[in-house]
């Protein structure tokens, strides 16, 4: 007897209906009663957690069994400690997440041999928000504008190599010709803050100013800081930005200009959030989802306004294809924005 193709259709799709159900049961008994971590590359106070704090209290509720999510800080090597933990040392079942610093993925790429990962490999569930950066000066130092750059003692903090701290500091000194010093080891942003104020440092490059008005909002109020330059292929659209001139504007060609753009490739995921390799495929499918439905969530956005903190989420998918295109530029590209990075 020939069975209808309309009644082969509606089988078929109760089948794929049921798997769906028993994977989303499978990942539920998982989750159910158990804790999350959330590995933040970061130390306390800066502006990634901003978004890390919210993001545990919120997506519990986004993922099936509804875990409870903890923050475990574990700054150091700009972040580099905290992806090699993710890569090589997490459970790899799902109950461990991370969110790094967003130049993370392409250490590797520059040549960092603490780096022992391979970004292409990592499970990418999506990134919170998507930024440009600017180089801030102390209101005492004595650089306030760009030019002065190219002139005048400018010491910046940054946490070690491989963060875009350091490589647009370096990057700048090499192409443009300012006379950066870098002073690492900071263990995060909240650490290089609290230097300026000291007079430690005079300012850091690759700053949020999303993530600066989130933690340092009085800065803004009392004109504690300068805007010296946009360390982004595109200018801000912060009012605070308005004359804050784009370095990329200086390229001399358009091999530099493109060198500029690979290094500013960690700006399309500034808040990426990941699962280590292996993790069973519907997990990281929930997860995924969980993510994307804690984006659109009132109560998640309503306190990210609260801390002045932008989300401009991109897919999983994005962000794994974002970092495939990287890795795949051209050696050309690559080794003249590379070599930019290091120090003469």
């Amino acid at each position: 007897m020939r069975v209808p193709v309309i009644a082969v259709l509606g089988i078929t799709f109760a089948l794929l209906m049921g798997k769906s159900a028993l994977a989303l049961d499978s990942v539920a008994d998982f989750y159910r009663g158990k804790q999350l971590t959330l590995v933040l590359s970061t130390g306390p106070g800066g502006g990634y957690e901003l978004y890390a704090r919210p993001l545990s209290r919120h997506m519990s509720r986004h993922i099936p069994g509804e875990p409870n999510i903890i923050v475990q800080n574990m700054e150091g090597g700009g972040g580099i400690r905290a992806m090699n933990y993710l890569y090589t040392a997490a459970a790899r079942d799902g109950s461990v997440i991370g969110m790094v610093h967003n130049t993370v993925a392409f250490a590797p790429l520059h040549g960092i041999d603490q780096a022992k990962f391979d970004a292409v490999k990592i499970n990418w569930l999506g990134s919170m928000n998507q930024e440009g950066t600017v180089c801030i000066g102390w209101h005492t130092a004595q650089v306030k504008t760009f030019e002065d750059l190219f002139t005048k003692q400018y010491i910046a903090g940054s946490t070690g190599p491989g963060s875009d701290m350091t490589m647009y500091a370096m990057a700048m000194n090499r192409l443009v010709g300012t006379k950066i010093k870098v002073v690492s080891g900071y263990k995060g942003a909240n650490n290089i803050y609290l230097a300026m104020e000291k007079g430690e440092v005079d300012g850091r490059c690759g700053t949020s100013v999303s993530g600066l008005r989130g933690t340092r909002p009085h800065w803004f109020d009392q004109n504690l800081v300068n805007f010296l330059v946009q360390t982004s292929v595109e200018p801000g659209d912060d009012p605070v930005l308005k004359n804050t001139p784009l370095i990329i504007d200086r390229a001399k060609n358009d091999d530099e200009r493109a060198a500029w753009k690979f290094l500013f490739a960690p700006q399309t995921m500034a808040r990426p959030v990941l699962a280590p390799p292996e993790v069973p495929r519907e997990r990281v499918e929930a997860l995924e989802q969980a993510l994307r439905a804690t984006m659109r969530d009132p109560a998640f956005i309503a306190e990210m306004k609260n801390s002045h903190s932008e989300v401009r989420y991109i897919s999983g998918e994005a962000v794994h294809n974002h970092v495939g295109q990287i890795y795949a530029t051209p050696e050309r590209v690559r080794k003249a924005a590379i070599e930019a990075t290091h120090e003469q």
